[in-house]
Parts: structure tokens; sequence; C-alpha cells
């Protein structure tokens, strides 16, 4: 953990990195090229997308609205927020607490994601996901207990409006980024 904390105190805002998820069996599932630190703080690196190039294996696109980017530095998942006609669509995805390495962040998926859109309740989608790749990429138990966990913890900040789910934490970084000029 040491080493990984040495290399997080590298990045640097206003810094353009590139995002590479991983998937457990090592394979490259997707890259994100250019994307912008906007803030590190003792629980997340905080990144903004836009005009972002991300890439997979048989498509490719390009992030069109502005969308935060949120790295949790202690826990297993990362976070989307798209910021649309001043809303803000909430996507989580599990995964391994993040690295970097030759200036990219790096993470492992771990196939659970949660949706929590205004109008929807906390949602937790890929379930088939999990099953299937617990199984044929072996993920030892270990794992699949830290992801339940992590769900928990997820759920627990979900009902008290905690840091991703609270409007003001996210409203910090939008105003962020207008006084910047980046949105």
């Amino acid at each position: 953990m040491k080493n990984v904390q040495r290399k997080i105190n590298k990045l640097t805002r206003g810094d353009f990195i590139d995002v590479q998820c991983y998937k457990y069996n090592g394979h490259l599932y997707r890259q994100y090229d250019g994307v912008k630190i906007i803030d590190i703080t003792d629980k997340y690196v905080i990144a903004l997308m836009l005009k972002t190039k991300v890439a997979e294996e048989n498509t490719n696109w390009v992030v069109s609205e502005p969308t935060l980017f949120l790295f949790s530095k202690h826990h297993y998942y990362n976070a989307t927020i798209l910021l649309r006609d001043n809303q803000k669509f909430v996507y989580i995805n599990l995964a391994t607490p993040f690295f970097v390495d030759n200036n990219k962040i790096k993470y492992i998926d771990l196939d659970l994601d949660i949706k929590t859109y205004k109008e929807h309740e906390f949602t937790v989608i890929d379930w088939t996901d999990l099953r299937e790749n617990f199984i044929n990429m072996k993920y030892p138990m270990e794992l699949v207990y830290k992801i339940y966990e992590e769900l928990d913890f997820l759920y627990l900040m979900y009902n008290s409006r905690e840091e991703i789910f609270n409007d003001a934490f996210i409203d910090r970084y939008i105003n962020i980024l207008r006084k910047n000029k980046d949105i």
C-alpha cells in the first residue's frame, strides 16, 4: 500500500491522464484517454471527462457531456457522475482500489455496478456478469466477500446521502469546474 500511495501522490491537479480498466484475468477491458484531474482528497481522486476518448474491444466513443470520475482511495469502487441539465446521474462501478502506473490510473473491474438516478432507487445491476466471472475467472471467496461488504457500505452511504450521493458534495466540484471554465 505504501508504494501505491507514493504513486498516487504524483498525480497533480490539472494533469491529463489516461485510465485503464482491466478484468480480473488481466484483459484490458476499457481505456479512457484524456481525463483531467480536478482534485485530490484524502478519500478520492476526482477527475473530469469531457471530450474524453473511450475505447473498448469492439467500440469507441467520446464523452460528450461533463462527467465526474471519482476514484476511491480506500474502498472497492469508483463512480461516474453525469452532469446533465442540473441533474446528476450516479453510476458506481465495483472495482479494486486504483493505482497509478506510467501516468495512468489502473483498476480491475469487478463486474457489479450500481445506478442511482434521481427517479430511481439504489439499483444493483450485472449480477449475471458477476456470477459468470466468479466461475470463469475463479474469483477468490475473499474477493466476493469484499464485494458484498462494499455493497453494504455504499448502500449505507446512499441512505444517509453521504459523499457521492450528496448534492452539496457534487455541487462543490461543479462550482470548481465552472470557476476554472472547464464546463
